[in-house]
Formats: C-alpha cells, sequence, structure tokens
C-alpha cells in the first residue's frame, strides 16, 4: 500500500503548475478559493509521534483533494479529514527527525495549486532536535605459534602466547533549542596485565579493562561547559597544550573569551578521579582572556592573558622508591597574536613569569630538621615575525616567485620553571630562515645561535652554538613541462648541507676546567638525492655523508666520519605486484683510533594482491660489515614471509572495506660474527646466532 501512495505521489507531482478553469464556467459558480492555515504553535518544535492539524477555508469539494507533500513524497495518505480540520499523523507517517518543510497542494484533475509552506522542526524519540550516536569497537590479537633459537641466542620469555586487546567507544551529541550536548567515551582492554593501562602504576592491581578517555561537553550560546580529558594552555613557557583530565568552563561576550580550568598535575587514565580534581596536592588551575583587539576583523590582533596556580607531584610506580613532594607554584602570562589582511605579516609574542617554590610536608619531615629552599623566579618571553616578502610574483616575466621571511627569538631566565611546563632555563636563541621559490627550485636557508649561563656566573662554563641548515629542492620534470617527452624522465633532485659549532665561551674561573675541558666541536652533514619515478619503475640514489671535528685542545684527532651510498630500485609489472631492491654502503671513521668499519647491505621486498581480500608480502635482507684492521667481520640475515586475509563475518566483504585482516607471519634471523686476535693470529670460533618464529594476527572492527 505504501509503495502505491509513493508511486501515485510522485506521479501527481510531474504536473504541479495551476490551471485556470474552463471558458464556459461562469464566474458566478466559481467558489471560494480555498485556503489552508496551521493549527499548532509557530516555531515550536513538536514531538515524533505528534499530529499536525491544518484547518482549512471551506470544506473540500468533491472532485479536490488536498495534498500535505515533505520532501518529494505527498503524506496525504497519513492524514485524518474532519470537515474543515486535516490532521497529519507524524507516527503512521514515520518522518524523520530534523527541520522539514510540509507543503500544502489543492489537487484536481487537471492542477497542483500550492496552498502553502509550513515548517517544522520534528524532534527525536528523547526530545531533541537531532541525535547522533556511533559506537564502535575493535578486537585485535598478536599471538605466537612457535619459536626457536641456537643455543648463542637468549630465548624469548613467551614461546608460544595468545594476546587480546580490544577497544570500545562511543560517540554522541544531542542538540534542542540553541543547547548541544556532545560527548565521548573509549574503553580499553586486554588478555596480558603487563599491557593494562595501569600497570606501571598499580602492577598486578591495574585492572584489565580500563577507561581510556572521556570527554562531555555541554554548549549553549556564548557558555560551554567541558568535562574529562583536555589539553590546557597556548603559552609555551607557563602552559602549552597540556594533557590532562578536569573541568573547563569558557564564556564568551562580544569580543572577549573567558576561560577557567581545573585539572589534574599530569595525563590519568582509568575510572579513578574520573573529573580529575579530587587530589588537591596534584592539581593545576588556569585563567584565560581572549579579546580581539579589532572586533571587525576576528585573528587580526588577539591578546591572551593566562594564570596559573597549583602543585604537582611525582608519579611513581608502586615498586619505585621514591620522596613524593608535591611543588607548588603559579605565574602569568601575556600573548599577542597580530596578522595583517591576507597574513603576509604575522606576529606572535609572548611573556611569561613563573614562581616555583617546594611543599612541606609533615609527614615526610617528621621530626627532622630541614632547610626550606627558596622559591625559584623568573621570566621567559618569545617572539616570532613571519613576513611574505613576495607572492606569486613573476620575476622578469619568467618564473614565478615566493620569498617569505621568518624570524624568532626566545630568552628563558636561569632557575625558571613552570609547574605546568619544564622548558629549558638559563637559555636564549635567536635565529630565522628564510625560504625561496623560483618557479620549480626551492630553496630554504635557516640559521640559530644559542647560549647559556645568562646570569654570567664566573664558576660556570659558558657554550656557544651556532648552527646553519640549508636544503635545496629541484624536480626537473616540472623545470622542462615544455619537453614531455624529455620532462618525464628528469628526476627529482634534492640537497641539503649542515653545519653546527659548539664552543666554550671562555675558561671558567673557581671551577676546577681546564683548557682541555673546554668544548670546540664542529658537526657538518651533507645530504644529496636524485630520484626518477617513471610509470612501472622508480629508482632513486643518495649520498650523506656527515663529520665530526673535534677542536679541543688536546683532542684534535678525535674525529669520526660517515660516507653513506644508497641506490634503491622499484619495479610494478603488475597491478598486483610490486617489487623493490634496496642496496647500502656505509663507511664509519675514527681517525682518533685510527679505525674504519664499513657495512654493505642489499635487500628484496615485494608485495603480490592474491586476490582482492588476499596478500602475501616478503623480503630478504643480508649485511656484511668488516672494519680495518680486519679483525672482526660479521654478517646477518633477515627473512620475512607473510600471508594476510581480510574479511567479515557478516559476509560480503571486498578487498575496499572488510572489517577484519588476518595475518600469518614467518622470520628468521640469523647472525655470524668472526673475529681475530690480530691481524696475524689465527681466527677464533665464529659465534652463530639464529632464531626465527611464526606469528599470528587478528584485527576486526566489530561496530
Amino acid at each position: 500500500m505504501m509503495s502505491a501512495l509513493l508511486i501515485a505521489s510522485f506521479a501527481s507531482l510531474q504536473s504541479p503548475t495551476t490551471q485556470s478553469p474552463p471558458d464556459s464556467v461562469l464566474a458566478d459558480s466559481v467558489p471560494a478559493p480555498l485556503t489552508v492555515t496551521q493549527a499548532w504553535a509557530a516555531g515550536r518544535p513538536v514531538a515524533h509521534d505528534a499530529s499536525l492539524a491544518f484547518r482549512l477555508g471551506r470544506p473540500l469539494l468533491r472532485d479536490e483533494r488536498l495534498a500535505l507533500v515533505v520532501g518529494a513524497v505527498d503524506l496525504a495518505g497519513f492524514a485524518t479529514d474532519e470537515g474543515t480540520t486535516v490532521t497529519l499523523h507524524l507516527r503512521s507517517a514515520r518522518v524523520a527527525p530534523g527541520s522539514h518543510e510540509v507543503i500544502a497542494y489543492s489537487v484536481t484533475e487537471t492542477a497542483w495549486t500550492e496552498l502553502g509552506r509550513f515548517p517544522v522542526m520534528v524532534l527525536t524519540r528523547g526530545g531533541f532536535e537531532s541525535m547522533r550516536v556511533a559506537p564502535s569497537a575493535t578486537l585485535n590479537n598478536v599471538g605466537q605459534l612457535a619459536e626457536r633459537t641456537s643455543a648463542l641466542e637468549t630465548p624469548s620469555p613467551r614461546r608460544t602466547f595468545q594476546d587480546f586487546t580490544g577497544s570500545a567507544g562511543v560517540q554522541a551529541a544531542f542538540q534542542r533549542r540553541g543547547v548541544t550536548l556532545e560527548t565521548q567515551w573509549n574503553v580499553a582492554g586486554t588478555s596480558e596485565r603487563e599491557q593494562a593501562l595501569r600497570f606501571s602504576e598499580r602492577q598486578q592491581a591495574a585492572p584489565l579493562i580500563d577507561l581510556a578517555d572521556f570527554s562531555v561537553s555541554l554548549r549553549g550560546g556564548p557558555t560551554t561547559l567541558s568535562l574529562g580529558s583536555l589539553t590546557l594552555g597556548q603559552q609555551r613557557h607557563l602552559v602549552q597544550q597540556f594533557p590532562s583530565r578536569g573541568v573547563t568552563a569558557s564564556v564568551a561576550r562580544g569580543p572577549a573569551t573567558l576561560t577557567l580550568a581545573a585539572a589534574n598535575g599530569s595525563s590519568i587514565v582509568g575510572w579513578n578521579n574520573l573529573l580529575g580534581v579530587s587530589d588537591g596536592r596534584h592539581l593545576l588551575r588556569t585563567a584565560m582572556l581572549a579579546m580581539e583587539l579589532v572586533p571587525n576583523h576576528p585573528g587580526s590582533l588577539r591578546l591572551e592573558t593566562t594564570v596559573v596556580d597549583g602543585s604537582t607531584r611525582p608519579n611513581t610506580g608502586v615498586a619505585r622508591g621514591a620522596i613524593v613532594d608535591a611543588e607548588r607554584g603559579g605565574g602569568q602570562g601575556i600573548a599577542l597574536d597580530a596578522r595583517t589582511p591576507g597574513q603576509r605579516v604575522r606576529l606572535r609574542a609572548e611573556w611569561a613569569r613563573s614562581r616555583l617554590r617546594p611543599a612541606r610536608d609533615d609527614e615526610l619531615t617528621d621530626d627532622v630538621t630541614l632547610v626550606p629552599l627558596g622559591a625559584a623566579r623568573g621570566n621567559a618571553r618569545y617572539a616570532e615575525l613571519g613576513i611574505d616578502v613576495l607572492r606569486q610574483r613573476r620575476l622578469l616575466s619568467l618564473v614565478t616567485t615566493d620569498l617569505s621571511v621568518i624570524l624568532r627569538h626566545e630568552r628563558v631566565d636561569p632557575l625558571y620553571r613552570s609547574v605546568a611546563t619544564s622548558p629549558q632555563a638559563d637559555r636564549q636563541d635567536n635565529g630565522g630562515e628564510v625560504a625561496l621559490t623560483l618557479g620549480a627550485l626551492g630553496v630554504r636557508v635557516a640559521y640559530a645561535a644559542s647560549g647559556d649561563n645568562l646570569g654570567d656566573v664566573p664558576s660556570v662554563l659558558r657554550t656557544e652554538n651556532r648552527q646553519t641548515l640549508t636544503s635545496v629542492t629541484l624536480p626537473l620534470g616540472q623545470a622542462f613541462t615544455r619537453i614531455p617527452r624529455l620532462s618525464a624522465y628528469l628526476p627529482l633532485l634534492s640537497g641539503s648541507w649542515g653545519r653546527t659549532h659548539a664552543v666554550a665561551d671562555d675558561l671558567p674561573t673557581n671551577g676546577d676546567f681546564r683548557p682541555v675541558d673546554l668544548p670546540d666541536q664542529l658537526s657538518t652533514t651533507a645530504d644529496a638525492s636524485a630520484q626518477w619515478t617513471l610509470t612501472r619503475w622508480r629508482v632513486s640514489y643518495r649520498f650523506a655523508r656527515s663529520a665530526q671535528d673535534n677542536r679541543q685542545a688536546g683532542r684534535e684527532r678525535a674525529d669520526f666520519a660517515t660516507d653513506i651510498h644508497a641506490v634503491s630500485v622499484g619495479f610494478t609489472p603488475l597491478a598486483v605486484l610490486d617489487v623493490g631492491v634496496d642496496a647500502t654502503d656505509e663507511q664509519q671513521t675514527n681517525e682518533e683510533l685510527d679505525q674504519s668499519q664499513r657495512l654493505r647491505r642489499l635487500g628484496v621486498a615485494g608485495t603480490w594482491q592474491l586476490t582482492r581480500l588476499a596478500q602475501f608480502s616478503g623480503g630478504y635482507t643480508a649485511t656484511v660489515s668488516r672494519d680495518r684492521p680486519a679483525t672482526t667481520r660479521g654478517t646477518q640475515a633477515d627473512l620475512r614471509a607473510e600471508l594476510s586475509h581480510g574479511f567479515d563475518i557478516r559476509g560480503g566483504a571486498d578487498g575496499g572495506n572488510a572489517r577484519g585482516r588476518l595475518f600469518v607471519r614467518y622470520q628468521r634471523l640469523s647472525a655470524e660474527t668472526q673475529q681475530r686476535i690480530d691481524a696475524v693470529a689465527s681466527v677464533l670460533p665464529p659465534g652463530r646466532r639464529l632464531r626465527w618464529n611464526v606469528a599470528t594476527g587478528l584485527s576486526y572492527r566489530v561496530l
């Protein structure tokens, strides 16, 4: 019956235009125009099982009827006619919750005449305007069917095992009358106690199934209240993205937003301390006031003021001994964000002042006389300025050019520390970077300079660090796009060069330092690579060199260098088959000991998509190492093979949406080391190590 009604409704909708009555009909015989008005309160939501009454200006004629269309379906079959009142029963019509528009038509054999449109909000069964509940659940298994080891190899604690882990969660959102409630809960479980979420804290008492995280957020107009897992703060030296569990409340009024929060002093899991605020000695309280100084252009000039207060205690495991004493402190911070229209100029400036002092604990001190430590106070500041000097500018009408500059400054006073974060104190950093794009060519140059001992303490060693990094990328194929046959075979070239110099500023006085103790080290790195990507082939070559030049007095020969040559070739002969070969030659040199070690590595790997659901992958890697003088020679081999298959216990799975995957993996590791007492003496008996195992795994998305 429902299908027939829908077919008839859609067929009748093919001619929605109004037709004039025949000329033969006299004007005085034309009935009064039909009118329709709604009989329920306008603008108020209605229940999902409510009835909507429509009042007619006159009774329906014998050759006309009233159509009530929602979307593209005429629901008049679910309405009752009582003279001048037509009632639509939502429960029978099964109108989905949400905003709808009921369009009333007068329908005759020759015309559909629209009489009015009536918006209606249909609530869910729970009385909400909208409701969304999305549960999820996964099951995972990792196991080992067999393992064998040689005499020199230490076997695993468990040769065979099957471990199961799983997670379940739910996300839900409800809305009514401008108020939104959102919540999320995630629970994790395991079959092995050592993998429990709180094993490090409670050892064998840790529950196998525990709460991983949760959040509840209630938002209405300018006010938001949140419970559960959260992150606090946006100031790097005071409190920045601090993960914890607690309570926050936020109120926005015009260009100002005030956020208050109380949270646990560290990240926690589990059902205990659900809100995160039950331990007053391990609690953080923050307040942040954000102001849009130019309300008409949000984000162009924003001022944030943050206040932090609280105390924290070290979190130690049950098997670890420690004196657990709280640290109390607080601080204030100011941050300014400024951006020009189009964000060509961007500024972020922060200043913070913090105070931290150890808390007194009578349970620990008892009758012992202790000398109290004074509070540590200090300031910290940070600034970053970014400027886009050129944006998509044509240079000499040849290439498109982009040029951007970033400058940074950071200073943290000696002994500075916040109760919510621990930046490196007694340090000042200055630096910046320049990024240039010329067509396909990209160049980036970065520089950083840092120093410590900002208080100029004569007996403390002061060091200076200077670091420079330059990188270049050039996709030759994009540079020669006008020659398609040539550009397809041209590589992507990239390279980088870095230099770091760490040196002592001066010899400290009264610090028992000798000239040989003063560091002076220059480190350099160089890297160059070329990559070709063709239809079925991919080839790459990479050269890297790193060197350490020790200029410290008395240790001038304590230098090291490493050279690496690497080649990679990949081939995809079929859409379901991919094979790759990698070769590496690495040489390490120790000039102080006049020694060198050379490693050569060759690996082959491949993936074969057997069916839409089944896949086989495997690989073999062989490594040979030798040193100079020839006292040690080692070989290693790694063989692995894995067969995996996707499945869905409900049936109908294909390669794109299989809910689960099962795999079986075989791995064999072998190593042999051959040593000589010296370059002339006979070879010692080789040491051979062997380990192989068969592992299994399962992952299944239940919901």
